[in-house]
């Protein structure tokens, strides 16, 4: 059975077909942000994962994922895992961060 937090999550995102361009589906995030239920969901999904992955070895949380990465390797900080809410998988994002493990409560094509 699914994750009843995950299942909220996903109902909050919407999709947009032929935008912003004919052929692009995107997916609009901003109602998980503006629903209290659903971000406090996302944000406890993600939370967990951390948690159960790593424990106590979190020191920070950073944005702008891959530029993040570069910047805290620059500061010979480890990075041990990346985590989004939405993984767009023809975009290949997994891969250009590699070989920083990476982690997606919802996965599209």
């Amino acid at each position: 059975m699914a994750d009843p937090e995950l299942q909220l999550v996903e109902r909050r995102i919407r999709s947009f077909p032929d935008f912003p361009t004919p052929g692009v589906l995107f997916r609009d995030i901003s109602p998980v942000l503006k629903d209290p239920a659903s971000f406090r969901a996302a944000i406890g999904l993600l939370a967990r994962h951390l948690k159960a992955t790593h424990g106590g070895r979190i020191d920070y949380i950073a944005g702008t994922m891959h530029a993040a990465c570069e910047l805290l390797g620059r500061l010979q900080a480890e990075v041990l895992e990346c985590v989004s809410l939405v993984e767009l998988t023809s975009l290949k994002g997994r891969e250009k961060l590699a070989p920083v493990p990476f982690f997606s409560l919802l996965q599209y094509e």
